[in-house]
């Protein structure tokens, strides 16, 4: 367009100019990428229970030594404490021992397996049960019996839930009363012995 043209037009009106504009809206269409946008990375998956399974397993680090039944067990002081306010307030009379101390004195944990015991640990550092193919289903109610046990002598809410979910999915009229018969009395066993008698199915 020329000046004259410009100046000729209704646009221009003195010293002001009126710019028209027209706009297509297309219903449904979705800009797609061009072939020079770099595409979307999606970040990993969370992997943190990978890494402190590792932990456990190298005892790199550990401070704390357990024995159960003659089996030592070395962990970390820090990972036991954020998992169990039990455990927190056990280990915090005794200082975390020196380099040349490796990790100290052992403490002694009375009335559990080593099994009980290295599954509760597997649990503390990865927040899920390990895999136990080589049990056969009277041994894992058993050990999961034994572990509600401890999950409720240790505080550790979660997994006493966990316990009792796989209880009742697992356990029947003739199990329970033998569980309550075995263990129900026990002082560190009374959540085994609760969570029997919720789960027993009505006599009719």
């Amino acid at each position: 367009m020329t000046r004259g043209e410009l100046a000729a037009s209704p646009y221009l009106r003195g010293d002001r100019l009126t710019v028209e504009c027209f706009l297509d809206v297309v219903r449904g269409a979705r800009l797609q990428p061009t072939a020079a946008s770099p595409e979307t990375v999606e970040p990993p998956p969370p992997d943190l229970r990978e890494h402190l399974g590792a932990l456990l397993r190298t005892q790199v680090g550990a401070d704390v030594a357990f024995t159960v039944q003659g089996e030592t067990f070395r962990a970390h002081r820090a990972v036991l404490a954020a998992q169990s306010p039990v455990i927190k307030a056990e280990l915090s009379g005794s200082p975390p021992p020196t380099k040349e101390e490796d990790a100290g004195e052992a403490v002694a944990v009375d009335g559990m397996t080593p099994l009980v015991f290295r599954t509760l640990l597997h649990f503390i550092y990865t927040d899920a049960l390990p895999g136990l193919v080589d049990l056969g289903r009277e041994e894992y109610r058993e050990l999961v019996g034994d572990l509600l046990a401890a999950a409720d002598r240790y505080a550790m809410c979660r997994l006493k839930q966990i316990c009792k979910v796989i209880l009742q999915e697992e356990l029947d009229a003739k199990t329970v009363a033998a569980a309550l018969d075995s263990t129900g009395h026990s002082r560190h066993c009374q959540a085994l012995g609760d969570g029997c008698v919720q789960f027993m199915p009505s006599s009719g």
